[in-house]
C-alpha cells in the first residue's frame, strides 16, 4: 500500500524558529556560553553573552530566555549601544515568535532592523529580515516573505556574510518547497548546502540534506531520498541532536512504506522510537507509532498493528495533535475495514469525520483571506470599468463636437443625433449606476459577513491562546505538584478535575463560536460527547438522547440550544435525584422542539419559580424567539419543553 504521510522533518525545518546558527547543537552551545559567562568581566561582554544565551533558550525554556534578554537590555540601555540594542530587539522578537505572537515579533524585528541600518551593521539587518520573512511565510504571505529573503540575500552578499547568504538561500528554498516547486527548491538548497559545508556548520548541513531527501521522496525517487536521510542521520548524531536523528529515521521508514517496503521500514521506526525515548523528547512520538502501525497492517501483523495505532492515537489525543489524530483515525478505520470489523470501522469513521471537521474550521480562515483577495480584485476591475466609461464618454463628446462642425448644415439631423446621443448616454449611466449599486450592496453584505467571521475567529483565538494556554499551564502545574509528597493530593485532584472541565468547556465554546452552521446530526454527536462524563461519574443515571427530522442551526441557535440542555442536565443531576433522563430534539414544520424529561423527585413550580437555572433557560428560549414550558410536581419528575423557529 502506497500512502503519503505528514512530513515531520519538513514540519520542523520549514517552520523552525532558529534563524541564526553555528556548527553546534543547542545543548553544546549553551554549555560553552554559560561557561564563558562565568569568566566574563566587562558589561559589554556579559550583555553579548546574555543575548546569545537567550537566543538559544527560546525554544526550550521561555522563562530563562526572557530573563537573559532583559539582563542584556538593561546593560545596552545604560551604555546606549545601538548595535547591542538592535541585536537585543531581534532576540526579543525571536522569543515572541517562539510563543506564537507574530504581531509583537514583527514590531521588534522592525525596531532591530531600524537600529541596524542606523549603525550600519549589515549582519544584524540580515537577521532582522530573515525573521520578518519567516513570520510572513508562516502567515501564508509568500510574496512579502520572498521579498524579505531576497533583500537579506543581497545585503549578506554585499557584506560578505557567508552565514547570512546560506540562511537566506535556505529560506528561499523553503519558499519554493512550500509552493511545491521542487526544482527551484533543490537549486537553492544545494547552494545553501555548499556554503554551510564551507562553514562546517553540521546542523545546517543536516537540515539541507533532510530537505533534499524530502524533495526526492515526494518526486518518487525513494532510493535517493533514503540516501540523503541516512547522511542527515549520521550528522545529527555527530551534533548530539537525537530528536532530529529520530525524525530522520522515521522519514526513512515512511519512504520505505511509500516504495512498497513496509517490512524493511519497521526497524527504522523502532530505531526512531528508541532514539526519541533516549532523548526524553516525546514531541512526535505519537506519529511514529501511527506509522509503525501502518507498516504492521501492510504486512498483516494485525495484533502489533492495532496496538501501535491505538497507542499513537491516544498519545495524539493527550498531546493534543489534531493532524496526527486524523492520520491515526484514518489508519485505524482502514485497519478495521481490512480485518472486516464493520461496526468498529463505523465508530472510528465517525470520530475521523469529527476531527476532519475541526481541521476544516482552521482552514476556513484561509478561505476568508482568499475571499478578501477576490473582493480586492473586483474593486480594481470596477475602477477599470469606470475608467473605460470615462474614455467612452469623452470619445462621444468629441464625436459630437466633430459632427457639429462637419454637419452644421443639417440642423435637424444634428438635433436628432444629439438627442439620441444624450438618451444613449443617460441609458449607459443609468445602467452602470444600477450595476454599481447592486455590486455595492453585495460587497457590503459580504464585507459584513467577513468582519463578523473575523471577529468570531479573533474571539476564539483569544480564548484558545490566552485562557486556554493559562488553563493548560495550571493543569500541568497541578500534575507536577501532585507528585510532591508534602502537598494535599486530594485538594489538587479536585482542582485538576475542575481545571480539566474548564478546558473542555473552553474547547466546546471555541467550537460553537467558529461554527457558522450546525446540522442536527452533528449537534447530536456533540451532545452525546457532552453527557458521557456524567454517565461515567454516575452509573445509576441513564441518559437517552434521540432526534428526528433534518434541519440546520445557525451559530446563535446552536449555542443557545446547547446551553439550555447544559443548564437542564446540571439541574437534574444536582437536584432531581433521578436515575433516568430523556433528551429529545425534533425538527418539524420550520421549528425545533426540545424536551428534557426525568423521573426524579420533582418540585413545586411556585416555590422555585425564581430559580436562576429556570430563568436562564427561559431567557435563552426568548433569545431564540421561542417559548419554554416547565411541568413538574413533587414525586412526579420534571419535563422541560423549549420551542423555537429555524
Amino acid at each position: 500500500m502506497k500512502k503519503k504521510f505528514k512530513n515531520l522533518l519538513i514540519l520542523v525545518l520549514v517552520t523552525g524558529f532558529q534563524i541564526t546558527g553555528s556548527g553546534q547543537s543547542i545543548p553544546q552551545k549553551l554549555s560553552k556560553l554559560l561557561a564563558s559567562l562565568s569568566e566574563a568581566k566587562s558589561d559589554d561582554e556579559k550583555a553579548f553573552l546574555y543575548n546569545k544565551i537567550s537566543q538559544n533558550y527560546q525554544d526550550i525554556d521561555s522563562v530563562k530566555a526572557w530573563s537573559y534578554q532583559k539582563a542584556a537590555f538593561q546593560i545596552y540601555t545604560k551604555s546606549k549601544s545601538k548595535k547591542g540594542l538592535a541585536k537585543n530587539h531581534n532576540v526579543k522578537a525571536g522569543i515572541f515568535l517562539s510563543q506564537n505572537l507574530p504581531d509583537s515579533s514583527i514590531k521588534y524585528y522592525e525596531k532591530g532592523r531600524k537600529l541596524a541600518v542606523q549603525c550600519k551593521d549589515r549582519f544584524i539587518e540580515v537577521e532582522s529580515l530573515l525573521g520578518l520573512g519567516l513570520i510572513e511565510r508562516r502567515n501564508s504571505r509568500l510574496i512579502t516573505a520572498q521579498k524579505y529573503y531576497r533583500e537579506s540575500l543581497e545585503i549578506a552578499e554585499s557584506a560578505n556574510d557567508t552565514l547570512g547568504q546560506a540562511l537566506s538561500l535556505r529560506q528561499i528554498g523553503n519558499m519554493y518547497l512550500v509552493s511545491q516547486d521542487f526544482d527551484k527548491a533543490k537549486e537553492y538548497y544545494r547552494q545553501a548546502y555548499k556554503l554551510f559545508v564551507s562553514l562546517k556548520n553540521l546542523p545546517r548541513i543536516s537540515e539541507c540534506l533532510g530537505s533534499l531527501g524530502y524533495i526526492e521522496r515526494n518526486s518518487g525517487n525513494y532510493k535517493s531520498a533514503i540516501t540523503y536521510y541516512q547522511k542527515a542521520a549520521k550528522l545529527f548524531e555527530l551534533t548530539g541532536d537525537m530528536s532530529m536523528k529520530a525524525i530522520v529515521f522515521a522519514e526513512i521508514g515512511k519512504a520505505q512504506i511509500e516504495s512498497g517496503q513496509s517490512k524493511e521500514s519497521i526497524p527504522n521506526f523502532l530505531k526512531s522510537l528508541q532514539t526519541y525515548k533516549s532523548s526524553q523528547n516525546n514531541q512526535h512520538i505519537d506519529a511514529i507509532y501511527v506509522y509503525l502501525g501502518q507498516a504492521y497492517t501492510n504486512i498483516a501483523q494485525f495484533d502489533k498493528a492495532e496496538k501501535s495505532l491505538l497507542k499513537g492515537y491516544h498519545m495524539a489525543v493527550a498531546e493534543p495533535d489534531i493532524e496526527t489524530q486524523r492520520d491515526a483515525l484514518q489508519s485505524i478505520y482502514d485497519f478495521h475495514k481490512k480485518t472486516n470489523r464493520s461496526y468498529s470501522a463505523l465508530i472510528y469513521l465517525e470520530k475521523l469525520n469529527a476531527v476532519k471537521d475541526s481541521i476544516a474550521d482552521r482552514q476556513h480562515l484561509t478561505s476568508i483571506r482568499d475571499l478578501q483577495t477576490k473582493y480586492a480584485t473586483e474593486r480594481k476591475e470596477k475602477e477599470l470599468a469606470k475608467s473605460k466609461e470615462t474614455l467612452m464618454l469623452n470619445a462621444m463628446e468629441l464625436s459630437r463636437k466633430n459632427s457639429w462642425l462637419i454637419y452644421s448644415a443639417f440642423f435637424v439631423l444634428l438635433l436628432s443625433s444629439f438627442a439620441f446621443i444624450i438618451y444613449r448616454t443617460w441609458r449607459i449611466k443609468h445602467s452602470k449606476l444600477k450595476t454599481k449599486n447592486e455590486f455595492s450592496l453585495k460587497l457590503a453584505g459580504a464585507e459584513a459577513r467577513f468582519q463578523l467571521q473575523e471577529e468570531k475567529l479573533r474571539i476564539s483565538r483569544e480564548l484558545h491562546d490566552n485562557i486556554g494556554s493559562q488553563l493548560t499551564f495550571i493543569n500541568t502545574s497541578i500534575q507536577h505538584l501532585n507528585k510532591l509528597a508534602s502537598v494535599d493530593t486530594g485538594v489538587l485532584v479536585e482542582i485538576q478535575k475542575i481545571t480539566q472541565v474548564a478546558i473542555t468547556e473552553l474547547r466546546r465554546t471555541v467550537w460553537l463560536i467558529n461554527k457558522q452552521e450546525v446540522d442536527l446530526d452533528e449537534f447530536i454527536i456533540k451532545l452525546r460527547e457532552y453527557v458521557k462524563p456524567f454517565q461515567a461519574a454516575n452509573q445509576n443515571l441513564i441518559i437517552c438522547i434521540s432526534s428526528n427530522g433534518c434541519c440546520v442551526l445557525n451559530a446563535l441557535a446552536a449555542t443557545n440550544l446547547f446551553r439550555i440542555i447544559q443548564e437542564g442536565v446540571n439541574n437534574i443531576i444536582k437536584y432531581a435525584q433521578a436515575n433516568k433522563l430523556d433528551i429529545t430534539v425534533f425538527c418539524e414544520q420550520g421549528k425545533v422542539v426540545l424536551t428534557l424529561t426525568d423521573n426524579g423527585i420533582g418540585f413545586d413550580l411556585e416555590a422555585v419559580k425564581e430559580g436562576f437555572g429556570l430563568k436562564n433557560i427561559k431567557a435563552r428560549a426568548v433569545a431564540l424567539e421561542g417559548d419554554c414550558a416547565i411541568e413538574s410536581s413533587l414525586g412526579n419528575g420534571t419535563k422541560v419543553s423549549v420551542y423555537f423557529p429555524v
